[in-house]
């Protein structure tokens, strides 16, 4: 074999060589890149979907008492709170006014009410992705919440 060929074999190798190093680095760091994609992204959705689920159940907790306080309001001019029979168990412009008190935005449902203690005894609290069911057990004296995601899961027909 000529020298000049030996010489350019060998830097033909060495060429190869930095770049299946630069190659393995550039993979490295793609790989690792995309662990960290598939594992953060998730991550992301998932606390972005408490954290607007806690919101939710913030609001929840204002229609509470917004009710309490109404309830007060309304024993004072003798009017109930509860309505049975009506599409949200209570008058519309008692909707409005619990809407407007606790500065929430979904659609109320007052299904019972506790008269002994004045409060709510159930309802739902339905928003665009969330729904809250509020019951009061009477035995623990202590309200109990549900929160359930409400996205769509399929879609049928037209």
């Amino acid at each position: 074999m000529k020298k000049g060929n030996y010489f350019a074999m060998q830097k033909l190798k060495d060429i190869i060589k930095t770049y299946s190093i630069v190659i393995n680095k550039v993979l490295k760091y793609l790989f690792s890149l995309l662990i960290c994609i598939i594992i953060i992204i998730p991550s992301l959705f998932y606390v972005e979907n408490h954290a607007q689920a806690e919101i939710c159940l913030r609001e929840a907790k204002n229609i509470q008492l917004a009710m309490k306080i109404l309830a007060v309001k309304y024993y004072g001019v003798d009017r109930n709170i509860y309505i049975p029979n009506t599409q949200y168990g209570v008058m519309e412009d008692t909707v409005n006014e619990i809407l407007d008190l606790s500065g929430a935005v979904g659609e109320i449902t007052l299904v019972s009410w506790n008269s002994e203690e004045r409060i709510p005894g159930k309802f739902y609290y339905l928003t665009d992705k969330f729904l809250v069911i509020y019951e009061y057990d009477v035995d623990a004296k202590e309200p109990t919440w549900t929160i359930y995601n409400t996205r769509q899961v399929m879609k049928l027909g037209k």
